[in-house]
């Protein structure tokens, strides 16, 4: 360290200096000689805090930077607080050696403790609180901390549900105290002064105080945050019950379907054959009979068109319940035979020349028998449009008719079940039906692109576009 007698003396005293400085004062090893105040100023930033007196003098030393010397080597007041004034720990009041005002490292603590937003409060060893901060004090609703300043905590604030043992040794909040470890936790609630109750994250840590070991404890009111949660927890519990609900209603359709085409290859393979082998019995019993026998054949004649008309209405049946050339050519050819079924003349388009997946075309099928259905009873229609397209990801059915219009979802059956159908597969259906202006439904059922294409292709001349 250089000389302090190197450096350029000053007067024992300057106008209007206060501290009455003198160069024997400073109680170092270099007592006599000039002490410069920047010269052994430490480096600006250093961690160096020292008492002062309001008149400049020394009281006590808080530790000086390594090489500096120690207390007795130079820790001149204004260097120390010029030092003080860089770092932002006090406020000047002037220059030179004019009386100024030191932040000392308690009241620096303490204003930090005042002004934090987190709520802090210090439990002495007996599980008293001693000390609380006003965002602590706001926490709990208090107007002030001597409403609960030397109670015991546990108790005062600290809510103990019934099947939990009670007393300050059962508290997790106070543990560190007898453990000497910091704890953290989150499953803790609070009292306010007004009795209510609410959900803390909660840090403790031990310190060591006067009368023994206790607590510090910052905390943090989490009731929005429990509440977001909640909300995010009911939000995903709500998607999965709907994921759930069109899976299940998904499954019941296609259980259905199942349900359908079993009942009707039961019917093609046994009420229908049997009406068949009973036909053909009779028409054998007719070309048995004696030309005189005419009452016998007048009669067998009867039986023979009953029957044939009790088999085509069966076929009719099993088509409706479920079409064999659904199963066999897919949708178009489907819709192709539900066209020639109609009484009044339609027209069909399509680009579609693969297969989808048996719930799709089951789904699409249904959904188009529907709407002609409705343009032949309910709107009273004189022609029929439908076209069928596939884009890679989407089947878009349209089905407009030339009626008198007025359709609304809801009125009847028939579209609500034809919603449900299209919505298992989170698909969608538009009714567009002014009145007088005819009625168009527009039907989107989303397609798995890998699925496309897995079955059958379609026979050529199955989907071909068509007037009847």
């Amino acid at each position: 360290m250089r000389s302090c007698g190197s450096l350029p003396r000053r007067p024992a005293t300057s106008p209007g200096c206060r501290c009455r400085w003198t160069p024997g004062s400073c109680n170092g090893d270099h007592a006599g000689s000039s002490c410069h105040p920047e010269r052994n100023a430490p480096p600006s930033g250093a961690a160096t805090l020292v008492r002062l007196s309001h008149r400049g003098r020394r009281v006590a030393h808080t530790g000086c930077p390594e090489g500096h010397g120690g207390p007795r080597n130079g820790c001149h007041p204004v260097a120390v607080r010029n030092l003080l004034v860089r770092t932002g720990h006090v406020g000047a009041r002037g220059t030179g050696h004019e009386d100024f005002q030191v932040t000392t490292a308690e009241q620096v603590v303490s204003r930090i403790l005042q002004d934090v937003p987190q709520p802090i409060w210090v439990v002495d060893t007996d599980g008293r609180i001693t000390f609380a901060n006003p965002a602590a004090v706001a926490a709990l609703g208090y107007q002030d901390n001597s409403e609960f300043l030397g109670k015991p905590s546990h108790t005062t604030v600290h809510y103990c549900p019934p099947d939990r043992p009670a007393g300050d040794e059962n508290c997790a909040l106070l543990a560190p105290a007898r453990t000497g470890r910091a704890a953290h936790g989150e499953s803790e609630h609070f009292i306010r002064r007004d009795g209510s109750l609410f959900p803390i994250a909660w840090w403790s840590s031990p310190i060591d105080l006067p009368a023994g070991r206790g607590v510090v404890l910052a905390f943090t009111d989490i009731t929005e945050r429990r509440c977001a949660e909640q909300t995010d927890r009911e939000r995903d519990a709500a998607t999965i019950r709907a994921a759930e609900a069109k899976a299940a209603q998904r499954r019941i359709m296609e259980q259905t379907t199942e349900i359908r085409r079993q009942t009707a290859r039961n019917l093609h393979d046994g009420a229908q054959q049997r009406l068949v082998a009973l036909m053909v019995s009779m028409e054998l019993a007719r070309g048995e009979l004696a030309p005189g026998d005419s009452d016998l054949r007048v009669f067998l004649d009867s039986a023979v068109t009953e029957t044939q008309s009790a088999i085509d209405e069966l076929r009719e049946l099993v088509a409706g319940l479920h079409p064999p050339t659904l199963q066999c050519y897919g949708l178009m050819a489907a819709v192709q035979g539900l066209a020639d079924r109609m009484p009044i003349p339609s027209r069909i388009t399509s680009n579609l020349g693969k297969r989808m997946s048996e719930s799709v075309e089951a789904s699409a099928y249904y959904a188009v028998a529907e709407a002609m259905a409705n343009a032949v009873k309910h709107a009273r229609a004189n022609r029929v449009t439908v076209s069928v397209e596939f884009d890679g990801k989407a089947l878009d059915i349209g089905v407009s008719d030339d009626g008198i219009g007025g359709a609304r979802v809801g009125a009847g059956s028939g579209l609500v079940g034809l919603i449900d159908r299209i919505g298992a597969h989170d698909g969608a259906v538009e009714v567009d039906s002014p009145p007088g202006g005819g009625t168009t439904v527009r039907i989107t059922i989303p397609v798995d692109p890998g699925s496309a294409g897995r079955r059958k292709p379609v026979k050529p001349g199955a989907h071909p576009s068509r007037e009847a």
